[in-house]
């Protein structure tokens, strides 16, 4: 039996949680998988033990002769020339997610629906229908249910394909963006993947409650944290100033990829490296957002202050005193290690990430609150790295491997049925 693990991914955590399973696959001889690799997800998976396709791959295909060319009128005013996903990829994603909206609701309607929404208005389930035909997986897995994602759940529910959702956080995925502490909404049961993995028990037990069958569930743990937790002890810090600078205390903004709060949050940033020589300030960039398109719009900045754009997360944070971040998940490593951490968020809405359940973590939620809380975090030192976690935080080890043995278990049972 050889059964057949198709995966669509898009970039940054989502890709994080497929590469992390490939060699957990792999040494377990399964046969290597099928990746959809969707936007920057391509990059990160580059090298990686599985057939790693992209939507320009699939083209051309019978009702999407004119994919390129309607995603190229899309792309103009998005694409720069340092993207990490190419021109061609670019204007095959956006173009053939319109064809299927045009088909849906007409090219009017179309054209007025992205104009308000985006990309958010895209979920193209024919596409989608048409790359499981061709592939012919025994089960699609995704990680979350927006765009091309969703599609590929919805479109394995119309073909009698099984499908499985890695849940990456706490639910968001089947009960949308909820505050901690208050109830979500759990989307409609046509929309549900057939079986789904979440990081522990208390995330199980949040679903169960709003509705979502438990015999569904899966609590294996969450492959990216597990790895996180693993490396991290084993993990060097870099020295990234030099001279008189050497020995100062790093903060580091790990950075939104949310333009006009990027922009705010830069500024504000660089402000505060002026004010404060003797404080080294890094911002690690998104992996979505271009260092050479972000130094242009925001630069200079001043010299205690570097920019980092393709490091891990990992060694950036264990080369940092303090993190300040505003609702990034890489907060949860911040968490989990005990890293002191302000989550700087000014907006006012309710707190989604359940991040103040730790010690080592404040809350700023004003602009003028940021020095005084860095000065403080840095005086004091607090050091959680053994504090009591929330059972919302408990991360399995070996998380990959069980995740692995589970989605080939499920592949060769939908298998065996057809």
């Amino acid at each position: 039996m050889h059964p057949k693990i198709l995966f669509v991914t898009y970039g940054g955590g989502h890709a994080d949680i497929v590469a992390e399973l490939l060699p957990s696959l792999h040494d377990i001889s399964a046969p290597p998988p099928v990746v959809l690799a969707l936007t920057t997800a391509a990059k990160r998976l580059e090298g990686a033990r599985a057939q790693i396709m992209q939507c320009h791959q699939y083209l051309p295909m019978a009702g999407y002769e004119d994919a390129l060319e309607i995603g190229a009128a899309l792309a103009s005013d998005l694409w720069t020339s340092d993207s990490t996903v190419s021109w061609e990829e670019t204007c095959a994603y956006l173009g053939i997610s319109m064809k299927d909206l045009q088909r849906e609701i007409g090219s009017n309607q179309a054209r007025t629906l992205y104009a308000n929404d985006g990309r958010k208005a895209f979920c193209p389930v024919s596409f989608m229908e048409a790359v499981l035909e061709r592939e012919k997986p025994d089960i699609v897995v995704t990680t979350c249910n927006v765009r091309m994602e969703r599609a590929a759940t919805l479109a394995a529910r119309n073909l009698g394909i099984r499908s499985a959702r890695i849940e990456d956080l706490f639910g968001y995925s089947l009960l949308g963006a909820y505050p901690h502490g208050k109830k979500g909404k759990l989307i409609p049961s046509e929309e549900w993947p057939d079986m789904v993995v979440v990081m522990n028990a208390a995330v199980r037990e949040i679903l169960v409650q709003h509705g979502f069958p438990s015999s569904r569930i899966a609590a294996l743990g969450q492959p990216v944290f597990a790895s996180w937790k693993n490396e991290y002890e084993k993990t060097m810090p870099l020295q990234f100033f030099e001279g008189e600078r050497k020995g100062n205390p790093v903060v580091t903004y790990m950075a939104t990829p949310i333009d006009d709060i990027l922009s705010h949050q830069t500024q504000i940033w660089a402000e505060l490296a002026r004010a404060r020589p003797d404080i080294n300030f890094l911002i690690k960039l998104h992996p979505s957002t271009p260092e050479t398109t972000y130094r242009e719009i925001h630069g200079p900045f001043p010299e205690n202050l570097r920019i980092l754009s393709d490091l891990p997360a990992l060694i950036v944070i264990k080369s940092s005193d303090l993190v300040v971040q505003f609702r990034s998940t890489v907060g949860l490593l911040c968490v989990i290690t005990g890293t002191p951490m302000i989550v700087w968020d000014t907006t006012g809405e309710d707190e989604l990430l359940p991040y103040m359940t730790s010690a080592a973590v404040k809350h700023a939620g004003q602009d003028m609150q940021l020095l005084p809380m860095i000065r403080e975090a840095l005086d004091t030192k607090v050091d959680a790295s053994h504090a009591a976690l929330s059972p919302l935080f408990e991360i399995p080890e070996r998380a990959g491997e069980q995740i692995a043995v589970w989605l080939v278990n499920l592949a060769s049972e939908a298998e065996t049925a057809q």
